[in-house]
């Protein structure tokens, strides 16, 4: 199986994600290629080598190209942006310098245009004293330019976490990328929105913010699959300490919805003055990594490192990714009986059948990993179903909210579970129809299932005229015939 870890020695953003997953083998053209399905346009995305502290690193950059405004303030680390909820105090300011230009929601690196990003009339200044130079780099940058698409009339307030899942959930993604990113999003609009004592639908993400967001969520997503991992691992993230000057006053690193982020995760204090992770990075580091700890055993076959933005003097701003395929150890098969996943069960027998698919659909974007409903019978003989929702321990406060929001149950049992779990592959076997993604499932090298991907299936028995039912037998058929490596 490939895994993958992220090292957090000194911070985490989602540009900073970006570069990691290039600089450890990702292809930004196929990278770039599956974010074009996303149906907004007027974004640019680079690639750049560069140096950090003697380090070679991947430097990853949003930006929209035609649309400069020359404010000298406007200086994002990596992706350091804070979502703005009407009247948000968070500082934009929060970069990662390394003496090169800035990333993320800021210029091109051979430009000075500045993007300034409002929030209805609240404007939020940037300290402009980042003065970068880029005498150790190297310009190989991957330019790509979309114009095209829907989403064109981002609001000067900037898009709602519901514009941004709009967006992804429209695209021509596959559906396990949807999913994935809209849960991220989803968690960072939640935090954003407990931190300032609003509702969720009043965040707003700024004009290039809601675009790099999405870039930088999707990307991560999307680049993980690229390099083919499974199960992404995080060490404990390190926090910094200080303040950041804001237009409205100062406020505490960490801030405040990195703090929500984090809570139920392992941290360690960084003896660094500012802030080196963001709410974007924090957001993909806790939704996607099933686990935080130390490096797990594998035999590497990658790594990369991204680059942040800011030069501390203290060490490397740089977040490092390490692939490889996953090491049994008598450790980790201890782990793997000892799975622990909480579930949460609700009864339900007054609403409306027709509310269930939504329910569902709340619930895996909440950060499930399974939801099911079972037909019942409650007090007075009343049919009624049992809504079942397994999810890890650190998300299942955001499950338990979205089913508590999305039904009319008064209340959800919460139990403490264990699990068993096959090691899981994902390969491609190839059809008389076409090529299909199949999932193997083994147990001490002995290949005990095989299931096709359905949607690939589906696609390819519509471009054949043939029954699905055909292209799964087939695609199943193939997948017997496979041995699994030793």
């Amino acid at each position: 199986m490939r895994i993958a870890w992220l090292d957090v020695f000194f911070g985490i953003s989602g540009d900073m994600t970006l570069g990691a997953l290039v600089d450890a083998g990702v292809e930004p053209e196929r990278l770039v290629a599956e974010l074009s399905k996303l149906k907004v346009g007027g974004w640019q995305l680079q690639f750049e080598p560069v140096i950090v502290h003697a380090l070679g690193a991947t430097r990853a950059t949003v930006t929209r190209p035609h649309q400069h405004h020359h404010d000298a303030g406007h200086h994002h680390d990596g992706d350091h942006q804070h979502h703005d909820i009407d009247d948000h105090h968070h500082d934009k300011s929060h970069h990662h310098d390394v003496d090169y230009h800035h990333h993320d929601q800021c210029h091109h690196p051979h430009d000075d245009h500045q993007h300034q990003h409002r929030v209805d009339e609240d404007h939020h200044e940037h300290d402009s004293e980042n003065h970068h130079s880029h005498a150790d780099t190297h310009n190989h940058d991957h330019d790509h330019n979309h114009n095209g698409g829907g989403f064109h009339h981002h609001h000067e307030h900037g898009m709602t976490p519901g514009e941004l899942v709009q967006i992804i959930r429209t695209s021509d993604l596959e559906e396990s990328v949807k999913s994935r990113s809209v849960a991220v999003i989803d968690r960072l609009a939640q935090v954003e929105a407990r931190a300032h004592r609003v509702s969720v639908d009043e965040v707003h993400f700024h004009e290039l913010g809601g675009l790099d967001t999405i870039i930088d969520v999707v990307g991560a997503v999307v680049g993980l699959d690229l390099l083919g991992v499974e199960e992404l691992y995080c060490s404990p993230i390190p926090v910094g300490h200080g303040f950041v000057d804001t237009a409205h006053g100062r406020l505490p690193v960490p801030v405040p919805a990195v703090v929500g982020l984090l809570e139920g995760l392992p941290t360690v204090p960084l003896q660094v003055e500012g802030e080196t992770v963001t709410p974007t990075g924090a957001a993909i580091a806790a939704v996607l990594a099933t686990e935080f700890g130390p490096m797990p055993a594998m035999t590497v076959t990658s790594s990369g490192f991204g680059a942040g933005q800011k030069d501390f003097p203290e060490g490397a701003n740089l977040l490092r990714i390490i692939v490889g395929d996953k090491v049994e150890t008598q450790q980790h098969a201890a782990d793997i009986q000892g799975d622990r996943q909480v579930l949460l069960e609700a009864n339900i027998d007054d609403m409306s059948p027709e509310l269930h698919g939504a329910a569902m659909e709340a619930v895996f974007c909440a950060g499930a990993v399974d939801c099911w409903f079972t037909p019942i019978f409650m007090k007075k003989n009343r049919p009624a179903v049992k809504l079942s929702a397994l999810a890890p321990p650190q998300t299942a406060d955001a499950v338990a909210d979205a089913i508590l929001r999305n039904t009319t149950s008064f209340g959800i049992r919460r139990t403490i579970v264990g699990r068993h779990c096959l090691e899981r592959e994902i390969v491609q076997v190839q059809t008389a129809y076409g090529q299909v993604s199949v999932k193997l499932g083994t147990r001490d090298g002995e290949l005990l299932t095989a299931a096709p991907e359905f949607d690939d299936c589906r696609r390819i028995a519509q471009q054949h005229q043939v029954s699905v039912r055909e292209v799964y037998q087939a695609a199943q058929a193939e997948a017997s015939r496979l041995t699994v490596p030793d």
